[in-house]
């Protein structure tokens, strides 16, 4: 039995995409299927998704955690060409940084106190550092939408993130504006992060609802 073909994602180009991709025209948009014998984990689809963006190539990513294969995408896409399209015109010329803060010495438990009530005391004063860090980085973050959209703050234990949607010719400016943003944030906000320029996978809208299995 022939293995199946991993959705890699769909574009409008209908130039022939890297060796290892496959293009499958399905009504006004083309279904991109990563070939079997290069993998079909979630490792490989994010590689491969990669360098297609790397190619310029425009199009509208699968998460690479998806199991999507080519019969129920072709499906898929029958079903959803039209909002497909209209996302692909949504992401056109974009590309996605991601941006976070990351501080040491938060949340961690106070010293040993002689007495119980100097411990609750040293155990607040722990709190408030957190608390104070964390909202300076949310400052900061919100202030990095004059270089992109943002889509949400995401927290985690002493890292604060977000998603920015830049131009991707622009992605070089964009971080030049965010580092420049980090020079003016307090001291003790933390330590900052940008990684990218990626696809657009976190502005993407869920258009096939959150329930639906196959995405």
């Amino acid at each position: 039995m022939t293995a199946a073909r991993r959705v890699l994602g769909w574009t409008m180009d209908m130039a022939a995409p890297l060796p290892g991709v496959d293009l499958c025209p399905v009504s006004s948009v083309s279904v991109l299927l990563l070939k079997p014998e290069y993998g079909s984990d979630p490792r490989s689809v994010l590689r491969w998704q990669l360098r297609l963006f790397e190619t310029g190539r425009e199009f509208l990513p699968v998460a690479p955690s998806s199991t999507l294969h080519e019969r129920e995408g072709i499906a898929f896409t029958e079903a959803h060409a039209v909002q497909i399209a209209a996302e692909l015109a949504q992401i056109a010329g974009r590309a996605q940084l991601t941006v976070a803060m990351t501080w040491q010495g938060v949340d961690t438990a106070p010293a040993p106190a002689s007495n119980g009530q100097a411990w609750l005391r040293a155990r607040r004063q722990t709190k408030a550092a957190s608390d104070l860090r964390r909202q300076q980085a949310e400052r900061f973050l919100a202030d990095c939408t004059s270089a992109g959209g943002q889509v949400s703050i995401r927290h985690r234990q002493n890292r604060v993130e977000c998603d920015l949607l830049i131009p991707r010719n622009g992605w070089k400016a964009a971080v030049s504006r965010i580092k420049t943003l980090a020079a003016g944030a307090t001291a003790d906000t933390g330590h900052l992060t940008v990684s990218g320029p990626w696809p657009p996978f976190s502005f993407v809208q869920p258009f096939w609802g959150k329930t639906d299995p196959v995405i």
